[in-house]
């Protein structure tokens, strides 16, 4: 769950920004569990809409249910687009992966330590340093097992991103909350890949 932009704001800015952002996300978990009836829910949208798409869905429903408009929808939308960037950028270039083995690699504890390095990231270097890069920055690992981050440069900033993704000795580690919603996310961005992937006529398998 990327922050954008802390950099700068006030202790109260920061704080609010997170609280906002945890409570839109609980949100967002609790009212729509099962990612899979959720895609269905949201009309199977195209890939590049996934995230948009669901984010919008979630902010109305969150504004219908509290009569508030999140000061975090930020939040939300950048952490989707952080996981399901990756899931899809990785599994696109590995046809012969049914549906159900995607599922288990992409919310595998190893996948979860690459979406936290993911999240660590400055916002305005992300696309070029990582998601812009599969195959080179970020791939499966040799065994299929989990998605890794292969480019060795590519190192957590202690600075900047996402605050619940804390550094321990070098390695980025999310809260609980963090990984609940990586592995949410994860899963979205399986079934928004497999379902065009079984569209013949829809080419639309770029992210």
């Amino acid at each position: 769950m990327i922050v954008e932009n802390l950099a700068g704001r006030s202790e109260e800015q920061v704080n609010y920004k997170m609280r906002e952002g945890r409570r839109l996300v609980g949100f967002a978990l609790k009212q729509h569990p099962n990612p899979a009836v959720f895609y269905n829910t949201l009309e199977q949208p195209p890939l590049k809409q996934l995230t948009i798409t669901a984010e919008r869905k979630i902010a109305a429903e969150y504004t219908e249910a509290t009569g508030e408009v999140s000061g975090a929808i930020d939040v939300l939308l950048w952490g989707m687009n952080d996981v399901t960037r990756l899931v899809i950028g990785a599994f696109t270039r590995h046809n012969g992966i049914s549906k159900e083995e995607a599922l288990t690699i992409a919310t595998s504890p190893e996948s979860l330590k690459s979406h936290a390095l993911g999240a660590r990231i400055p916002q305005e270097k992300a696309d070029e340093v990582l998601f812009n890069r599969p195959g080179e920055a970020y791939d499966l690992s040799a065994d299929h097992s989990h998605i890794a981050i292969i480019d060795e440069t590519i190192k957590p900033s202690h600075t900047r991103g996402c605050p619940v993704v804390s550094i321990e000795n070098g390695i980025p580690i999310g809260d609980p909350l963090f990984r609940r919603f990586a592995d949410w996310s994860a899963q979205l961005g399986v079934e928004a890949l497999y379902h065009h992937r079984q569209t013949p006529d829809d080419s639309d398998l770029l992210f």
